[in-house]
């Protein structure tokens, strides 16, 4: 145990579960009316005849016992009910996105584990008492790590590692951990797979933020060809140097005039054309310039995705045929 017994103050953002009376202190009152009836009856020998009042009372005391002892059971069950949808509830949760769940006080103790946690972490199945330091140990975990989320657990602060089993041809997860507002002294700490080609797809992202903003706008201006960027509705959001070139554009841009494809594109496949449609297309054009003349070209246009498959606009990369003359 590596936090230290410490007597805490609780807060107001602590957990306390409601409290309800059980049924058996309702049932009380009316469990006394019925044995003091019962008993005083007994004692001056009343009869309906002659105490019909006191015959009444114990009649009535009695069905409302009933009543009381069905509503009890009858309540009970929809508790058993509310309990068990919370639990699938709880538990669909827990596995959204990950591979393994934990669930810990601030003194290191373990008060849940899903079971692909019991799968992952063998001893875990046997024995539930384990602590976050003695279950990563035994399990052969990196001593650097353990300390790293014990740092977080103790300072109440968010903290991730890798965690490593079986040497290099192992399983990796990325484990992170994350303190909980309510209740609060309690952290999650959830681990999902660690996927090499994530982490080289990442690397990629990251090499392309960080690169010279200057390198990259020299390299489109100098390409050999037009390039444009569209959103999706079709209007131009960025024209390369070399398009805005040959469409006449000389003292602005395509963008700067907010220009679309359907209006660039005047001609496709030899056949005119008002309304140029938005989408994959390869082939033939005549394209509109600045100065109204008119310019052969081949187009190549091509929708762009983000990671999640939403449009996010096109792109269009054009080059000037042989026999490319402005034509009135």
């Amino acid at each position: 145990m590596r936090m230290q017994d410490e007597a805490e103050e609780r807060l107001d953002r602590d957990f306390i579960p409601r409290s309800y009376m059980q049924p058996f202190y309702y049932m009380l009152p009316v469990v006394g009316v019925c044995a003091l009836l019962t008993l005083l009856a007994a004692m001056f020998g009343w009869t309906l005849s002659t105490h019909p009042f006191a015959v009444t009372l114990f009649l009535l005391s009695l069905i409302a016992t009933l009543a009381m002892i069905g509503y009890s059971v009858k309540r009970n069950q929809d508790h058993a009910v509310e309990q068990e949808f919370q639990n699938l509830l709880f538990a669909s949760a827990m596995a959204s996105r990950c591979e393994f769940c934990l669930f810990v006080k601030r003194d290191g103790s373990i008060v849940y584990a899903n079971p692909d946690a019991c799968d992952i972490f063998p001893d875990l199945e046997e024995n539930r008492s384990f602590e976050l330091d003695e279950l990563l140990t035994r399990s052969g975990v990196d001593e650097a790590i353990i300390e790293r989320l014990y740092q977080g657990l103790n300072q109440n602060k968010h903290s991730a590692g890798l965690l490593e089993f079986g040497g290099d041809e192992g399983e990796r997860f990325i484990v992170e951990l994350q303190p909980l507002t309510r209740p609060y002294g309690y952290s999650v700490v959830q681990g999902r797979e660690f996927v090499e080609k994530r982490s080289r797809e990442g690397g990629d992202i990251t090499a392309l933020q960080h690169a010279d903003a200057a390198l990259l706008q020299a390299m489109v201006s100098q390409w050999p060809f037009g390039m444009y960027l569209t959103s999706p509705t079709g209007v131009i959001t960025y024209s390369n140097p070399m398009l805005n070139q040959w469409l006449r554009y000389d003292t602005t841009s395509l963008a700067a005039e907010h220009v679309t494809v359907q209006r660039m594109v005047y001609h496709a496949d030899g056949y005119e054309t008002l309304e140029f449609d938005v989408g994959n297309y390869s082939g033939a054009v005549m394209l509109s310039c600045a100065n109204s003349s008119l310019r052969q070209a081949e187009l190549e246009q091509f929708p762009l995705y983000n990671a999640e498959r939403h449009l996010l606009g096109y792109a269009g990369l054009v080059q000037l045929t042989a026999q490319s003359e402005e034509t009135a």
